[in-house]
């Protein structure tokens, strides 16, 4: 179990393992409800700064993303780093990747890099999504349990072999000092369930 700490503000993302779709119904396809940022980052690594500053700003804009951070070789790498190293095969610690298919190797260890990251952004807002996903989650106090509920929509023409449907819970407000920064954020602990979970449509 993950205990919150008040310092920190935690966040649960709905992804496809291959690829990530929200939003609502509109002629055939759906408007996209979030572009998700994922990120592969190390302490150990100076270059890796500008995308943090870039996701941070990208949230504080109010931009239309969701983040996703993985820590490598240093004191926040877990499972959750692990699966999608594992899942995407990085071979270094500086890798950004928009909706699990465009990848990015931009680095700067000193300046944001908000501009180039939200123009990516904005250019895969226009596309359209062949999936929809709507998430209700419902806190039982009393066991100290969540249940998760999902629906998902497909188009017509959309795949529907080999998905699967992870949870993922991120951390913010961590207190770390790296590189003139005094905390780090959208760190993701776990995945849930660690495997996800198969989707098939009937």
């Amino acid at each position: 179990m993950i205990k919150m700490k008040n310092i920190s503000i935690f966040t649960a993302i709905v992804v496809f393992v291959s690829g990530f779709w929200s939003g609502s119904l509109e002629a055939q396809s759906y408007v996209r409800d979030k572009v998700v940022l994922e990120i592969g980052t190390s302490f150990e690594d100076p270059l890796s700064k500008g995308a943090i500053l870039a996701a941070n700003e990208l949230k504080e804009m109010g931009d239309n993303v969701a983040v996703l951070v993985y820590h490598y070789n240093d004191s926040l790498q877990n499972e959750a780093a692990n699966l999608r190293s594992n899942f995407y095969g990085f071979t270094t610690p500086l890798n950004n990747i928009f909706n699990g298919t465009q990848y990015n190797t931009e680095a700067d260890p000193g300046n944001s890099l908000y501009y180039p990251f939200v123009n990516i952004v904005n250019q895969i807002n226009q596309d359209s999504c062949d999936y929809e996903i709507t998430l209700e989650a419902n806190y039982d106090e009393a066991n100290a349990n969540t249940q998760i509920n999902v629906q998902i929509n497909k188009t017509p023409s959309a795949g529907s072999d080999n998905l699967r449907l992870y949870v993922a819970l991120t951390q913010s407000g961590i207190p770390v000092s790296w590189m003139e920064m005094n905390e780090v954020n959208f760190i993701t602990q776990k995945f849930l369930p660690s495997g996800g979970t198969p989707v098939s449509f009937e």
